[in-house]
């Protein structure tokens, strides 16, 4: 929060209330609006989670539509991959560095949006190549991408993703708690998120795989977030 744009705070100074779902987003904010002599109540509300339309299962299956994903242990990914808060290229590293061809696992992406098959192949092959990967991509550890029927994923398609899926691999950016990873944990997937975030606050750690994390000013988008 000490990264905080001028234009935001100005914003939030001028609230009576402002509510986020972090206990230490709650801490450091209200800190900082302190040291501004804002009279503004930084409150914690707990993430919430609509369970209406979330079946426990689906009819279609992940593993029998991709014979691929058969007796392999599937991590998964739901998410922007254009989006660096969304985190997708330190996901693909953490696996294609830690695993091998050989290894029976796989990476399911579930892209939120629609974009040409060209594009994520670019993407991919970029992020090999940053870190002087050159082998050709069958010589990696499987990934298999899922791309919208339409514009966006659906709620059908992202269920049946953490229905048959084994584990969510969820590291973002903000300190929020995505609602797809808190899916993902209402599907016994245990996921893997950020240390000190508001996932790991709400789960508990003995219902998350925490990694380390850390605070740093984004200098790719020119009106970076905080968090």
């Amino acid at each position: 929060p000490n990264n905080i744009p001028v234009a935001q705070l100005t914003a939030d100074m001028l609230m009576d209330e402002i509510w986020t779902d972090s206990q230490i987003v709650t801490k450091q904010y209200q800190k900082l609006l302190n040291h501004h002599n804002c009279n503004a109540q930084v409150i914690t509300i707990p993430p919430s989670l609509n369970l209406t339309d979330l079946p426990i299962q689906y009819n279609s299956s992940l593993r029998s539509s991709v014979p691929l994903l058969k007796d392999r242990f599937i991590f998964y990914y739901i998410g922007d991959i254009t989006d660096i808060k969304d985190a997708f290229y330190e996901v693909y590293t953490a696996y294609i560095t830690e695993f091998t061809q050989e290894d029976p696992v796989a990476l399911v992406v579930g892209i939120e949006r629609s974009l040409p098959s060209e594009q994520i192949q670019n993407m991919l092959k970029q992020c090999r190549t940053s870190l002087a990967l050159t082998s050709p991509e069958q010589q990696y550890p499987l990934v298999h991408i899922i791309t919208p029927n339409h514009q966006t994923l659906s709620t059908e398609e992202r269920l049946t993703i953490h229905i048959d899926a084994d584990c969510m691999v969820g590291p973002h950016y903000t300190m929020i708690a995505h609602s797809k990873i808190l899916e993902g944990a209402l599907y016994h997937n245990t996921p893997i998120v950020n240390s000190n975030s508001a996932i790991q606050e709400s789960l508990g750690n003995e219902n998350v795989w925490s990694i380390d994390s850390y605070e740093e000013t984004c200098m790719v988008q020119p009106n970076a977030f905080v968090y």
